[in-house]
């Protein structure tokens, strides 16, 4: 289901309904309003649309409908603006005023969210000024796991470091510094 610029009917917006699977169209709709599409479900009867195991709609349609959902994602935005701020003044003084957007919201999904940021304030606000992260050694760690999962573990330490370290060079890392050259050739 998608929207699509017809202007058609007095109507400057138009919906598809597609199947996915089969390829097809299966209707046009006059308007895309909510009470429309409501009307046009509901002309199928309950066996019908019961039938029906996936809508896909776009991101912006969902958050037009959905005032927490658009909350949500409105505040996640708003977070991603602190990359742009310089400064630990100013990092705190952002990172407050969206803590105030959080509670504002009473989004029950961001109480959590809350306590932590009270909890780990300046180490939060460290994280955005110093030139550190974590972020590789969490991407090994992640490799790892996989690495575990798809052996069904691995019993003998010695072979299972090997194979991390053969995966590391595979994918770029040295393991020179790690270990011999010649175990992870």
């Amino acid at each position: 289901m998608i929207k699509f610029k017809g202007n058609a009917a007095g109507q400057k917006y138009q919906v598809i309904l597609t199947d996915r699977q089969s390829g097809t169209i299966i209707d046009i709709l006059p308007k895309r309003d909510t009470k429309a599409i409501e009307e046009y479900l509901r002309s199928f009867n309950r066996k019908k649309r019961r039938a029906v195991r996936f809508v896909v709609i776009k991101l912006t349609e969902i958050l037009n409908a959905f005032y927490d959902i658009w909350m949500a994602y409105n505040l996640k935005l708003r977070f991603g603006w602190l990359k742009r701020t310089y400064g630990k003044d100013k990092i705190d003084n952002y990172i407050s005023h969206w803590l105030e957007r959080v509670r504002a919201s009473k989004l029950d999904e961001f109480s959590h969210l809350l306590k932590t940021f009270n909890t780990w304030r300046m180490p939060v606000v460290n994280a955005f000024l110093l030139p550190f992260s974590n972020g590789f050694t969490e991407g090994c760690n992640n490799k790892i796991k996989v690495l575990k999962r798809i052996s069904y573990g691995l019993r003998n330490f010695e072979r299972f470091r090997v194979r991390i370290l053969i995966l590391g060079a595979k994918n770029g890392t040295s393991c020179k510094k790690a270990t011999d050259a010649k175990k992870c050739a």
